[in-house]
C-alpha cells in the first residue's frame, strides 16, 4: 500500500500530465485558428472596410495614434500613417464608412493584425 505522500504525489504527476496534454491541444488549435484566420483575410477582397480616425495627444496618452481600417468581413487591420494603406487602400470596388472609436474596436477579431499570407 502507498502512504500518503506517495499517492499525492502520483496524484499530482496524473494531473500534472494531463495538464500538459490540454496545452499541447490547446497549442494544436492555435495554430488551426491562425491557419484560418490567414486563409481567411488572404482570400478575402476586403469589400467592406471600417475607418477610425487618427487619435489626437492628450495628457494622458501623448502620442497620436494613427488613423486604421478594418475589414468587416475578414477582421484584417491596418494603420494609415506613413505610407499609407496598403491592403486596405479605396478602390471602386470597397465601400469604406467612418466609424466612431469605440464602433472601431468592437470589430476587432482575437487575433487582429495578423498579416496576410502572400502580400
Amino acid at each position: 500500500m502507498l502512504d500518503k505522500n506517495t499517492s499525492d504525489i502520483v496524484r499530482t504527476n496524473k494531473l500534472r500530465d494531463e495538464y500538459i496534454n490540454i496545452r499541447k491541444e490547446i497549442e494544436t488549435l492555435r495554430k488551426k485558428q491562425i491557419s484560418k484566420l490567414e486563409q481567411m483575410q488572404s482570400g478575402c477582397g476586403h469589400p467592406l472596410i471600417a475607418e477610425r480616425d487618427y487619435i489626437p495627444q492628450t495628457l494622458l496618452n501623448l502620442n497620436h495614434i494613427p488613423p486604421a481600417r478594418i475589414c468587416e468581413v475578414c477582421g484584417y487591420e491596418e494603420e494609415g500613417w506613413g505610407t499609407g494603406y496598403k491592403t486596405l487602400k479605396e478602390t471602386d470596388a470597397r465601400i469604406i464608412r467612418k466609424v466612431r472609436e469605440e464602433d472601431f474596436y468592437k470589430l476587432r477579431s482575437p487575433l487582429h493584425k495578423l498579416p496576410l499570407i502572400n502580400q
